[in-house]
């Protein structure tokens, strides 16, 4: 009797969305609350018609308010639950967190420079995450949370997917992440392998 191979293991949707469009800050922003361009009401409410097609059951959201803000305000619309994820911030960019990069490259000059070329193993100084350690909390997210799930997030932990995806980090760093209410804003994320297969809804508004 031949011997069958076990079933594959079921694969799960995820969706994820970067926060909408903040004020621009030529530094190292990590976990800095900047200020949002606009309101969050009004693009909530135009998105939210695109996301209740999707069938989603929760969303997971960055604490960060820009994040938060249109997290909370979708799941109203949209009648799910809303659960804030620490793992969903900003990659930390340590004692460089709120200077301007011209600043740190002049005060830090060592310490820039080598992480320039270790940014993938190595974080900036007093506790800043590298991208091995931004892509670790990332995926600890994706395989815990459920399917039809929205992740609600930051540059960093998308182009972490894209990494997880099979991207060399390099690659990765260099992927545009369109912020809610641009085209693209919304990726599908296929779990078990994990891959991003595109862009499923173009969210513009």
């Amino acid at each position: 009797m031949t011997e069958r191979e076990p079933p594959a293991a079921p694969r799960k949707r995820l969706f994820a969305l970067r926060h909408p469009p903040v004020e621009r800050f030529a530094g190292a922003v990590g976990h800095l609350e900047l200020a949002q361009l606009s309101p969050a009401a009004p693009l909530a409410a135009a998105t939210a018609p695109v996301l209740a097609a999707l069938g989603l059951r929760q969303i997971l959201s960055s604490p960060r308010r820009r994040c938060h803000d249109i997290a909370e305000h979708l799941a109203a619309l949209l009648g799910i639950p809303l659960h804030v994820d620490e793992r969903l911030r900003e990659l930390d960019h340590g004692r460089w967190t709120g200077h301007l990069w011209e600043q740190i490259e002049a005060y830090d000059h060592a310490a820039y420079h080598h992480w320039l070329t270790h940014w993938i193993s190595q974080g900036p100084p007093d506790g800043g995450e590298s991208a091995d350690a931004l892509t670790a909390r990332v995926r600890a997210v994706i395989v815990e949370a459920p399917s039809d799930s929205l992740l609600v997030t930051h540059r960093g932990p998308l182009q972490a997917l894209h990494h997880l995806s099979g991207m060399p980090w390099p690659d990765a760093a260099a992927v545009h992440c369109a912020n809610l209410g641009e085209p693209g804003a919304l990726i599908s994320v296929e779990v078990q392998p994990i891959s991003i297969l595109h862009t499923l809804v173009s969210l513009a508004v």
